[in-house]
């Protein structure tokens, strides 16, 4: 699983990306909200977000927004270390999958991200996965997995 982290501190962007490659899944980082969009425009799309509600171009929240506004389908995790219900509650309302507060907990963190809604299968797999016999147009195993 691919997570792109999003934080302008260099010394949190480290910690996430060393304890989540601990637990096998592949980071990518940036500092900012454009570098983000960047890189999940230009640079292959990823599995889920983590990304700090304050970002020197724009909030993390506003980064969800334009991610869904392009039609980007993607979990985020916001984090924080200004923890009000008040950000939190507008968090979820954007459409944030969860909300952490820093500091964190490294494990629990991991939890978090191994919580996310989507399945852990890249789209690059799906066609190895499944098979649409031909004039049913209905999904099925591939004859492999049967």
């Amino acid at each position: 699983m691919k997570i792109l982290i999003v934080d302008d501190k260099p010394g949190i962007r480290s910690l996430l990306r060393d304890a989540l490659t601990d637990e096998g899944f592949l980071t990518v980082e940036v500092s900012s909200a454009e570098d983000a969009l960047d890189s999940v425009l230009h640079k292959g799309p990823c599995d889920i977000i983590i990304a700090d509600v304050r970002l020197p171009d724009k909030s993390g929240i506003d980064l969800f927004v334009d991610l869904s506004n392009m039609g980007v389908d993607v979990p985020v995790i916001m984090m924080t270390a200004y923890s009000t219900t008040n950000l939190a509650v507008e968090a979820i309302k954007a459409g944030a999958f969860d909300y952490i507060v820093k500091p964190f907990s490294l494990q629990e963190t991991a939890t978090v991200v191994r919580r996310q809604p989507f399945p852990l299968i890249h789209p690059d797999c799906l066609p190895h996965l499944l098979t649409v016999p031909s004039g049913r147009g209905r999904l099925t195993r591939a004859p492999e997995l049967r």
